[in-house]
């Protein structure tokens, strides 16, 4: 039986008496994340529980454990204001369920991929898979990349664009490559230039009573919250 630990690639051998087999090389289960609370942490900073298992064993302090929300570190929590000690990621409730402990510093609202490193046992979800949105407090305002700007009609009860993008607009937001951050160099035509004066994204749904539309982005990046 395999004893409770950590770690990938760790050399394994069997010895009987005086033989011993070829090493080989062992690596435990890769971290498993079923939950983080809460869900939708402050993005100035929050307190974080990650709950799921192969986190740790009985006694393991976290020494080797590292945590990254968005590509942001989540660092063990400080106790006491007056200490400069971290607590230990690993962490058990009184029943014995496994969770990580950490604080996030400032980060852009928006979902963000979980990525978490046990003794060399890597596993990073991705932001698609709904475990953390960092969102602003009250008295607090950020926008999520491509919010589309959008206004209420109290007359109809749908939705609607403040403003749509023109046809070289709609055109030239298909050849933008976010990878690079500008427009595709094999953009054919040269009429898109640099970043677009405007943004466009298109929406549409139940809340416009399925009418779609091309409407102007508030932002194109996840941003910081900033004080209203």
């Amino acid at each position: 039986t395999v004893p409770p630990g950590v770690g990938a690639n760790i050399t394994l051998a069997l010895q009987f008496g005086s033989v011993r087999t070829d090493d080989i090389l062992f690596s435990y289960s890769a971290p498993v994340i079923s939950s983080i609370v809460p869900n939708t942490p402050d993005a100035k900073g929050d307190t974080l529980k990650i709950y799921g298992y192969n986190f740790g064993y009985d006694g393991y302090k976290g020494v080797n454990t590292a945590v990254h929300i968005g590509g942001y570190s989540c660092e063990g929590v400080t106790v006491a204001s007056s200490s400069s000690t971290a607590a230990d990621i690993y962490q058990e409730d009184s029943d014995g369920t496994p969770y990580l402990w950490c604080s996030t510093g400032n980060m852009p609202v928006g979902a963000k991929n979980v990525s978490i490193s046990v003794a060399e046992a890597h596993v990073t979800y991705p932001a698609s898979a709904g475990f953390v949105t960092p969102t602003c407090e009250d008295g607090y305002y950020g926008q999520e990349a491509w919010t589309v700007y959008t206004e209420y009609n109290s007359d109809t009860g749908f939705v609607s664009c403040v403003e749509t993008c023109d046809d070289d607009e709609i055109y030239c937001m298909k050849w933008w490559d976010e990878n690079i951050g500008a427009y595709d160099p094999a953009e054919p035509t040269g009429k898109c230039g640099s970043y677009p004066v405007k943004a466009c994204a298109e929406y549409g749904g139940a809340l416009t009573n399925f009418t779609y539309q091309n409407c102007t982005v508030l932002a194109t990046h996840d941003e910081f919250c900033m004080e209203c």
